[in-house]
């Protein structure tokens, strides 16, 4: 599960886009390697991409196994009458109000797709 959320809503593989700025504008750009060595060294060497890409999507999956223990284990568990209770009386007039308020700012900002 934490790696489908990983893959599907994280970015999979790829690192952050801040972390990817940072180190292009901060740690490459003023140093004294050029950036064309970098490139190259990705290209003599092809696993060093698949290695980090490995481990970047390992450490999003870790962090997201974590995420969820943590909330597992510092939550109570519901059991299954106070479920029913909490979707019924709950969860359910929450919903249908919000369906109702939905579609009466859309009639009033005529917001509703027109019929054909």
């Amino acid at each position: 599960m934490s790696t489908l959320a990983v893959i599907l809503f994280w970015g999979g593989w790829l690192p952050p886009s801040f972390l990817i700025s940072y180190i292009f504008w901060h740690l490459l750009m003023p140093s004294f390697i050029p950036f064309n060595f970098i490139v190259n060294l990705f290209e003599l060497f092809p696993f060093l991409g698949l290695v980090s890409s490995s481990l970047i999507l390992a450490t999003k999956v870790l962090i997201m196994i974590f995420f969820f223990l943590w909330v597992r284990a510092s939550f109570p568990r519901y059991r299954y009458d106070q479920l029913m209770q909490l979707g019924w009386k709950r969860f359910l007039p929450i919903s249908l109000a919000y369906v109702v308020l939905t579609s009466s700012i859309l009639m009033v900002i005529d917001g509703l797709p027109a019929a054909n």
